[in-house]
């Protein structure tokens, strides 16, 4: 839950980074279908950009680091009553490993960022169920109207009749009027001109991002601008077929009173009377203001360069080598598996059939465990996790589950449904008390590194796959690889994927 949340906070980050500039620089200019381009290119950056981690940035930038840090402590106090999660953080800074003081995991921090869970679930529930009653109650319109035709709408625009519409509006190919204004061509013309431009999409698109980001005000005010932009144009469509300007307002007016809007739709009169005339009477703008539009590109530049991936490793358990700087790095991280038949057996299929792979193996059975569906929880919340470590090459999930796990149809069930081709080796509940034995661990899930050589990662090294964010994962491997191809020539494979090594 951590990774989405951060997400929709980057969302909301950068939608208040590249909105605010253009009602500042634009709102007011005569431009209209740069301006609808532009808030439509802000809505579509602002949820792109947030996946910017993709980029690789040296830890150098500041930005980019200490936001890097904040989303891993955000995902540190959520996660503060799970008793898997690490007590330390660490990244590396060139070859240097420093220490984030995480902040304490706390009752207080744990009870805050639940509660700020919950609240922006429920509005996000609210807002959704708002907006699916308002396209039902449009379908419902569409079902009790009647559809008729007359010269000068084309065949392909429905246009519906219905003596409950008060003012003309329109919905994709539908337009909505009442029996009265069937012969009133300026208003059809209007409306017509939103079918033909296709703002019914860029509202949707719209409202689709007010409703993941109902509590960012900047969302609900851009919907509003992106409406006007779209009468704006609308209007001006009209007035360039030689429609007296006087009289189109005097319509304009006559409409305002007692009309029940649809928030998705284009209405005649849905944007504010005073403002659409305003813009009617208001010279052109000179064309050098287009120029204002070049905002966008630095501060999406800006944004790309805050959410770019630092050279992370993340939080792990290691403990010993977060030490000063003036003290290397230990590359003795690996030793040899324990001496065990049934090990043995296991180790040997899996190398056979993935060759030239590292193993995660997460070693998990309900013996002792608080929740009797840990395991289902533990398939969801690494679902992120798991999908990026199932397209490398050079590692593979093994899932070694007891007979308690293994025997149940309702986690077999769910382990097939949120599988991304994760290996399954399923014991009986001797052999892996035996193997609880021979690895020493306990009854919590358990995880182990083998190289492909057949070596055991040592424990603060094992990369756990079932960190909150799977950048941190890749982190953690590439690490650990780095570690091995430095000491050694490991395997050509490992150096083609990662040539900076």
């Amino acid at each position: 839950m951590a990774g989405i949340l951060i997400i929709i906070i980057r969302w909301a980050v950068v939608l208040t980074l590249l909105y605010p500039a253009y009602r500042l620089l634009l709102r007011n200019d005569t431009f209209h279908s740069m301006n609808r381009a532009l808030l439509v290119t802000i809505l579509v950056l602002s949820f792109l950009l947030p996946f910017g981690s993709f980029l690789k940035t040296p830890t150098g930038n500041i930005i980019s680091r200490e936001r890097c840090l904040a989303e891993i402590q955000f995902g540190h106090m959520q996660n503060s009553k799970s008793w898997y999660f690490p007590e330390k953080l660490w990244y590396q800074d060139g070859n240097i490993m420093k220490e984030v003081k995480a902040i304490p995991a706390s009752n207080i921090t744990y009870n805050i960022v639940s509660v700020l869970i919950a609240v922006y679930l429920i509005g996000l529930v609210i807002s959704w169920l708002l907006l699916f009653f308002q396209l039902a109650s449009l379908e419902e319109l569409i079902l009790r109207s009647r559809r008729t035709e007359i010269e000068g709408v084309p065949r392909d625009v429905r246009l519906m009749v219905n003596q409950e519409i008060k003012s003309p509006f329109s919905w994709m190919r539908w337009i909505f009027i009442n029996e009265t204004d069937i012969g009133n061509h300026v208003m059809l013309e209007h409306e017509l001109s939103h079918v033909r431009m296709r703002h019914s999409w860029d509202m949707l698109l719209c409202e689709i991002t007010c409703r993941m980001l109902w509590w960012v005000p900047f969302a609900w005010m851009l919907r509003q601008d992106l409406r006007d932009v779209h009468e704006f144009q609308a209007d001006q469509y009209v007035l360039s077929k030689g429609v007296d300007e006087d009289d189109y307002q005097l319509l304009m007016i006559n409409k305002v009173v007692g009309v029940k809007t649809y928030p998705v739709v284009n209405t005649f009169n849905q944007s504010r009377i005073k403002r659409r005339m305003l813009m009617m009477c208001k010279e052109a703008s000179p064309k050098w203001t287009i120029l204002k539009a070049l905002y966008i590109l630095p501060l999406s530049l800006f944004a790309l360069m805050i959410f770019a991936n630092p050279d992370f490793i993340g939080p792990v358990t290691h403990r010993e080598i977060m030490l000063s700087q003036n003290k290397g790095i230990d590359t003795n991280i690996t030793t040899t598996l324990p001496s065990d038949k049934r090990l043995d057996e296991i180790m040997a299929s899996l190398r056979n059939s993935y060759p030239e792979r590292f193993l995660l193996l997460v070693f998990y059975d309900l013996d002792g465990m608080r929740y009797e569906k840990s395991f289902q929880h533990y398939l969801e919340s690494s679902q992120w996790v798991r999908s990026v470590l199932a397209g490398r090459n050079d590692a593979k999930v093994v899932f070694v589950l007891g007979a308690f796990v293994a025997d149940r149809k309702e986690s077999v069930k769910f382990l097939k449904d949120w599988s991304y081709g994760e290996e399954v080796v399923s014991l009986s509940d001797e052999e892996f008390r035996k193997l609880k034995e021979v690895l020493a661990f306990d009854g919590s899930p358990h995880y182990e590194t083998i190289t492909p050589e057949g070596l055991r990662v040592k424990d603060d090294y094992c990369v756990n796959s079932f960190t909150y964010n799977p950048y941190v994962v890749k982190n953690q491997l590439d690490y650990v690889i780095n570690i091995l191809c430095k000491k050694k020539s490991l395997r050509a494979k490992v150096h083609e994927y990662d040539k900076k090594i």
